[in-house]
């Protein structure tokens, strides 16, 4: 019997502990919880900002390549009349010396 009462108190002092483990948690869970509610809130803003920087990147992609693009076409532009001017030129300077041949 004394055996069996010192196992109650010992369960008794468990639950006495337990019970004040509870009470402490409980205490702190209303600000934890709410800590919650504002980290979500904070995440759920985070994401949008983030899908607004990708859509933002893929724009300016989209951009630099037409950039890119415009860029290339007037190199190519460029470089077709500089072909031109020197065809010209060259042309000009075989008939120049062509005609002082002739004097």
């Amino acid at each position: 019997a004394l055996e069996a009462g010192a196992e109650a108190e010992a369960a008794a002092k468990a639950f006495r502990a337990a019970a004040a483990a509870a009470e402490k948690l409980a205490a702190r869970l209303p600000d934890a919880l709410r800590r919650i509610a504002d980290l979500e809130g904070e995440v759920a803003s985070l994401r949008r900002q983030l899908s607004d920087s990708d859509e933002k990147i893929v724009a300016l992609r989209a951009q630099q390549l037409r950039l890119t693009d415009g860029f290339l076409g007037e190199i190519r532009s460029r470089d077709a009349e500089l072909a031109s001017l020197r065809a010209s030129a060259s042309v000009a300077g075989s008939a120049a010396s062509g005609a002082g041949r002739d004097f």
